[in-house]
């Protein structure tokens, strides 16, 4: 599915154009999708745009499933990024 590249820059999500910082989570032998291509090759269009957020890759050795076995890296994820400050009220 990714040998068409035409195909590929049309259903391309403009992950550029995000306003925050992004963790990508895939599994290195998905069965459903190639996960793991995908998420790299848009974390370097993000560098290729010196995107300014934080952005992180975490390519977990499995099927597609597997990636479920590693919500403790999505919850650090989420509470270093989006969880507020108790002491200004402010999103960090």
């Amino acid at each position: 599915m990714l040998e068409n590249d035409v195909a590929v820059r049309n259903a391309s999500i403009q992950v550029e154009n995000i306003n925050g910082p992004i963790f990508f989570v895939s599994a290195t032998r998905d069965e459903v999708w190639p996960s793991t291509e995908m998420s790299e090759s848009m974390v370097h269009r993000l560098s290729e745009n010196d995107f300014p957020h934080f952005v992180d890759h975490l390519a977990v050795n499995g099927d597609h499933a597997s990636v479920l076995d590693n919500f403790d890296e999505v919850e650090d994820f989420l509470k270093v990024n989006f969880m507020q400050d108790n002491s200004s009220g402010c999103p960090r």
